[in-house]
């Protein structure tokens, strides 16, 4: 009976060490899921709180900064303040107010924002389109790891461990992460080699036309276009981080090199650090 009982404590204690390691690594690679809606298109919303209130908001990786709408403001009693001034990738110029100290809950998980803009989303998108509150972009994730995978229509906020795990067998992309005219916006750039030299892509989800090429850019790879009007040349391949991603493309008048679309960041899952700013692919 003694050796019974011994033996009974042993596997116990065992039992229990095994339950504590595996709890342990749970814990260490246990990411958060935010899930994203359909919206129009390819466009994405997501579901977010603020002050115990549910609203959807665009999901935008190129949206450049966190926008609030002006009832929300209202509604919560807070005050906006100052002019951001921001350009659409047409030069189109586009001002906010901004509002200081709000957060913002996406999947349960609390996102403090020491400024988000205030504007009415919905004088941008015709009058039949359902109601946004808002926009949620990259600035929402600047002290976080995330993992983006459109495809599978989530983001997922990384913890050190899993992020370390994940990237092993990832590409790094020469990138560039850039704060705007007044340093408070978030977008990153992703360099594509053509002609012998980088050109900086704008990493935008929110263009659900197609990939654009500039046409300065068109110009210097020699492809041919009509002036003032927006040229398809269908599938175009473009050389990213040792590989290369096919995605429908237009040559367009706009203020970058050009701007990946939807269609482009669907085809892999995305790994950004923004405290290393550092963005990798699979």
């Amino acid at each position: 009976m003694f050796n019974n009982l011994k033996t009974a404590n042993y596997l116990y204690k065992k039992i229990v060490f095994i339950a504590i390691l595996v709890l342990g690594f749970h814990l260490t690679f246990a990411q958060n899921e935010i899930f994203l809606d359909n919206y129009f298109r390819t466009l994405k919303s997501v579901k977010v709180d603020i002050e115990n209130k549910t609203y959807n908001f665009l999901f935008d990786t190129g949206g450049g900064i966190t926008i609030v709408s002006p009832k929300i403001i209202e509604d919560i009693n807070k005050s906006s303040y100052g002019n951001s001034i921001g350009f659409r990738m047409s030069g189109e110029r586009v001002e906010s107010k901004l509002c200081d100290n709000l957060d913002i809950k996406i999947g349960g998980i609390n996102f403090s924002h020491t400024n988000v803009g205030v504007f009415d989303i919905m004088s941008l998108l015709p009058k039949d389109f359902k109601q946004l509150d808002g926009v949620i972009s990259l600035k929402t994730f600047e002290h976080s790891k995330i993992s983006l995978n459109l495809i599978a229509n989530k983001v997922i906020i990384e913890t050190e461990e899993s992020y370390k795990e994940k990237i092993k067998n990832m590409h790094l992309i020469q990138s560039r992460f850039a704060n705007g005219p007044n340093g408070s916006e978030l977008n990153i750039f992703l360099g594509t080699r053509a002609k012998d030299h980088l050109w900086w892509f704008l990493f935008d989800s929110g263009n659900i036309a197609q990939t654009k090429i500039s046409t300065s850019t068109a110009k210097d790879w020699a492809l041919t276009f009509k002036e003032n009007e927006i040229t398809e040349i269908g599938a175009y391949k473009f050389e990213i981080a040792n590989d290369s991603i096919t995605a429908p493309t237009i040559i367009d008048d706009i203020i970058y090199d050009g701007a990946f679309s939807f269609d482009f960041i669907q085809q892999s899952e995305f790994v950004i650090s923004f405290k290393d700013k550092k963005i990798w692919k699979n």
